[in-house]
Order: structure tokens, then C-alpha cells, then sequence
């Protein structure tokens, strides 16, 4: 990567960026799309040769003015696959699915423990075939396929305070 900056074309307007911290961003598999989530209740979805928003994507349940806001940011977020779906975390729900090109709920995944507290959002990573491995302040790890909507796996016999972390090689299917 060369050490100019690559966005000097980027929309610096008040409605082009996130309002508060970024927790989380990650490149598309094709390198093409940056996803990033904040603290401000939103995902957005950048062109990455040119630094331009492409989408502003309102997470259902997310609501950092509320009571004990921290629990409805969004912590984490990630492209599935070929970057049709997101999974994005917060503090207090469910993992929520959604269209990248709409921005519409496909559903949410449940998740034992993700209200656990301002740092334990659960963590999600996928494969390249759709599989969202999703860890958090749980004793189980799910493989949650996010083709058929259906748990696949469960792997449990973590700790109490459950997994902090969960990673897949960029090779798995």
C-alpha cells in the first residue's frame, strides 16, 4: 500500500462520517468495501479506493442516547461471505443480520450473555461460505449459518465469563 493517503477524495461533510468514537471496521474479501461501526447507533459502508460513504445503515435497537447507552451502541460488525449480509453487535441484543445493499433486518441470532456489560458485545467472524462463528460472555461458541438460519454448532465448555474473542483462517469455507 503506498504511504500517500488513499482517500483524499473523501466526502469531509458533516452527514459523510460517523458522530461519535468507531468501535469496529473491517475490509470486504474483495478489498473494495470498508465496513465500520460506532458508537453513534450506526454501520457504514465506504468505498475503499476512495475513502466516499457508499451507506449509512441504522442498526435496529441501537440507541446510544438511551438509559445506559452503551449497551444499544454498536460494538462490532462484519461482512459475510461476499458482502451481501452484515453482523452487528451491541451491548444488549442479539446479533442482529442485515442486507448490506438495503440495510433491512434479515433476522436476529440470539445470544446467551450479550448484555453482559459495556465490553462484552459478543464478537463475531465469518467464513467466506457464510458460517458466523459469534463469541461473547457465554459458555458456548455458536456457528450460526447465515444461509439456512440455523444454529450449526455449538461449542461450549468455556468459562463463566465465556470467550472474549473467537477468529477463523481467511482459508475456511
Amino acid at each position: 500500500m503506498s504511504p500517500a493517503p488513499q482517500n483524499d477524495t473523501a466526502d469531509t461533510g458533516p452527514d459523510a462520517s460517523h458522530t461519535a468514537e468507531t468501535h469496529d471496521a473491517h475490509y470486504s474479501a474483495d478489498g473494495k468495501t470498508i465496513l465500520s461501526a460506532s458508537k453513534d447507533g450506526t454501520l457504514r459502508l465506504w468505498n475503499a479506493q476512495t475513502g466516499k460513504p457508499i451507506r449509512k445503515i441504522d442498526v435496529p435497537g441501537a440507541s446510544p442516547a438511551a438509559k445506559d447507552g452503551w449497551k444499544f451502541e454498536v460494538r462490532g460488525a462484519i461482512l459475510i461471505g461476499d458482502g451481501s449480509k452484515i453482523a452487528a453487535t451491541n451491548g444488549a441484543a442479539p446479533v442482529h443480520l442485515l442486507d448490506s445493499a438495503t440495510g433491512k433486518p434479515i433476522t436476529d441470532i440470539p445470544f446467551p450473555g450479550g448484555s453482559g456489560g459495556q465490553f462484552y458485545a459478543p464478537h463475531v467472524v465469518a467464513t467466506a461460505k457464510g458460517l458466523l462463528f459469534i463469541a461473547g460472555q457465554s459458555t458456548d461458541v455458536l456457528a450460526y449459518d447465515t444461509n439456512t438460519r440455523a444454529v450449526r454448532y455449538r461449542l461450549g465448555g468455556h468459562e463463566i465469563r465465556g470467550s472474549t474473542a473467537v477468529a477463523v483462517s481467511e482459508t475456511a469455507g
